[in-house]
């Protein structure tokens, strides 16, 4: 019927709007954190100097991946 039609369809952009939520939350943390370490560790003798390295450094952190190719060398980070 119609109103199962249309149930069915507010369902669906609710959960497409749930999942845009989530991934720009998502993005936006990995950013935050990557500016949060950068601001720590830039100029401190580690590997984390430019924005590149700390978004990598962030992504890979916070999906537990942790390659410990990049790290903090300071307390802050």
């Amino acid at each position: 019927t119609l109103l199962n039609v249309l149930q069915r369809s507010a369902a669906a952009a609710f959960r497409g709007r749930v999942i845009l939520y989530a991934a720009t939350a998502s993005a936006l943390l990995v950013y935050v954190a990557a500016l949060a370490v950068l601001d720590a560790e830039r100029g401190q003798g580690g590997q984390i100097n430019d924005f590149q390295s700390a978004i990598w450094w962030a992504f890979v952190t916070i999906t537990t991946v942790g390659y410990g190719d990049y790290f903090p060398v300071t307390l802050a980070g």
